[in-house]
């Protein structure tokens, strides 16, 4: 099934926006459109836009427009798919953590896309993987956790790195340009339950990071809430205080993570 973009802004006044693939040209997406406040423009874009497996292509989407605009993607699928809003490259960064979740019905996916000619990315595989079990395979070399996958990407270039059998969640992506970074899972199932989806997020970098955060339930949901705490830095304590209950964790290492299940009930302050 076809991919979707969803695009509209705020103002008032016409807003022009050009969605173009400029270095995949097969797909032939050059859609120009305007839109104004209390519009949405819908696109559809073939699956062939997909990377399989763990791939390098370039596949990058480029969207620009002459005002501000909100933009989020759909990737989609037969009785499976997810939904993420799109950040604009002046916000982007050059460190970022995956988050995946595990086990997986089917692999867990980082995805990462450059903006800029000529920019060196480094994937540090993460502590969710078992050291020398199974491996993500690059160009015939295999990586384990702890070691680091180095590719050189140009403009709108795409890098995916997938496993079938081991959580990514953790890896450490970083470059010495801005790069927008996707994370998630082909498919899984959280928690009980015998459905599996599809899971992704576009990353916010490192530097964009909080110490407090508030969770809030999802209204008429009674089977709680699954929250993923992901370091950045070593020895990081986490203090998680609801109504009724409250624990500490401490996140070694960077990339180490904590999942906390949170009744339906619960309002929680984490710091």
């Amino acid at each position: 099934m076809d991919n979707e973009l969803f695009i509209t802004t705020s103002k008032t006044t016409p807003t022009n926006v050009l969605v173009q693939a400029p270095r995949y040209p097969s797909l032939g997406l050059n859609e120009s459109f305007s839109v104004i406040a209390g519009t949405v423009k819908q696109l559809n874009i073939k699956s062939d836009i997909r990377l399989i497996g763990t791939s390098m292509e370039a596949k990058g989407i480029l969207v620009t427009s002459d005002q501000e605009i909100v933009v989020y993607g759909v990737n989609k699928d037969r009785y499976s798919n997810d939904a993420y809003v799109s950040l604009p490259t002046d916000v982007l960064g050059t460190d970022y953590f995956a988050v995946c979740w595990y086990p997986q019905t089917r692999q867990c996916q980082i995805l990462i896309a450059a903006t800029q000619d000529n920019t060196t990315v480094a994937i540090t595989l993460g502590p969710g993987m078992q050291a020398r079990r199974n491996p993500v395979t690059w160009q015939g070399t295999n990586y384990y956790k702890d070691d680091t996958i180095t590719v050189t990407m140009d403009r709108l270039d795409t890098f995916q790195i997938t496993n079938e059998d081991e959580d990514l969640t953790g890896s450490r992506i970083t470059s010495d340009k801005p790069i927008s970074v996707f994370s998630g899972n082909q498919k899984t199932i959280i928690s009980s339950g015998t459905s599996s989806d599809h899971l992704v997020e576009q990353l916010t970098p490192v530097n964009t990071w909080g110490k407090r955060f508030a969770t809030v339930p999802i209204p008429e949901r009674t089977v709680g809430d699954m929250f993923k705490f992901v370091a950045s830095e070593d020895n990081t304590q986490v203090s998680i205080n609801c109504n009724g209950y409250s624990t500490t964790v401490t996140l070694t290492t960077a990339g180490s993570y904590h999942i906390e299940d949170i009744a339906s009930d619960k309002y929680c302050d984490c710091r």
